[in-house]
């Protein structure tokens, strides 16, 4: 599906999760905009890795009142990003 505002911003973007080695290959999107008139097509080839290697788990704390929980940025750099194929017309 394509969000409300893909055309108003120009970025339709597809995210695909869990890939596997058979995922890889030619991708087609065909854009078509029947009150425009806009016609606009892309092919991207998506190749793919090995997965990244998982970071060592550890073990869950209890926070006392008087500790400082850690940042969003901290715990945001542990995550996995997902993959995403963006295109800007």
């Amino acid at each position: 599906s394509v969000e409300e505002d893909a055309f108003t911003l120009g970025d339709f973007s597809l995210s695909i999760s869990d890939l596997k080695p058979v995922d890889k290959g030619l991708y087609s999107c065909h854009l078509h905009h029947h009150y425009c008139g806009l016609q606009e097509r892309r092919i991207f080839r998506l190749t793919v890795g090995p997965p990244l290697p998982l970071q060592p788990t550890t073990t869950s704390r209890t926070f006392l009142y008087d500790e400082l929980e850690p940042k969003v940025e901290e715990v945001s750099q542990n995550k996995e990003s997902p993959r995403v194929v963006n295109v800007f017309l």
